[in-house]
């Protein structure tokens, strides 16, 4: 019970704790809270919103806890969740790549990044003796430079001046029948999504978008 009560308690006393200090700042901190839940779960594109931003995030404290059970401490899991990201969006936005394979390919290539990314260090520490905690900060900003790299450089885009990838086409939301043209990759068709240039999951927020956005309608 002692597992259960513990989380729970951390958030109620983190909400408690940021609810008091709007208090302070002359707010109505019931208010706030209706707004934070609305704005979490007021509806399902909301709920689904949440679930996309947080599942990536989730995931990658998982494998913090993973490593801690076997008394290591995994602090390059940034590194580690970047290169899955940019694995993940370069495998779904592949050029020729069948629609409903793209996914697939995706997720598949997130994992693998991954794993190899945070293999290196692992087998450092088992054959070198070196600290995984000195090698996976140092491949954090490896990682970041990767993907700063491929999506200023590799993935640009010639007609912007902004640090943005160069437009995509949406396979994965045409693959579900839903109406959207080749040429945008937005789930409104307002405008294309583009790969961020930083960000904890920069990368892979643009192929989270398009599957959340077409399994909501």
């Amino acid at each position: 019970m002692r597992k259960i009560f513990q989380p729970i308690l951390a958030v109620v006393l983190g909400l408690a704790l940021g609810l008091g200090v709007t208090a302070l700042a002359g707010e109505n901190p019931w208010r706030v809270f209706k707004i934070l839940v609305h704005g979490a779960f007021g509806t399902r594109n909301d709920f689904g919103m949440t679930l996309f931003y947080s599942t990536p995030l989730i995931f990658t404290g998982l494998s913090v806890a993973i490593a801690f059970h076997a008394g290591l401490f995994n602090i390059g899991a940034e590194g580690q969740l970047t290169m899955g990201a940019l694995a993940a969006a370069v495998g779904a936005l592949w050029p020729g790549m069948p629609s409903m394979v793209a996914p697939v390919l995706a997720g598949l290539g997130a994992i693998l990044a991954g794993m190899i990314w945070g293999a290196i260090p692992g087998w450092l520490r088992a054959r070198r003796g070196s600290h995984e905690v000195i090698n996976t900060i140092m491949f954090n900003f490896i990682a970041a430079g990767l993907a700063s790299y491929v999506t200023l450089y590799l993935l640009k885009n010639p007609e912007s001046q902004n640090p943005e990838t160069r437009h995509q086409p949406c396979r994965i939301a045409r693959a579900s029948g839903h109406g959207i043209g080749k040429s945008g990759c937005s789930s409104s068709g307002s405008r294309s999504q583009r790969i961020p240039r930083r960000g904890t999951s920069g990368q892979i927020i643009c192929c989270t978008h398009l599957i959340f956005s077409t399994a909501r309608r």
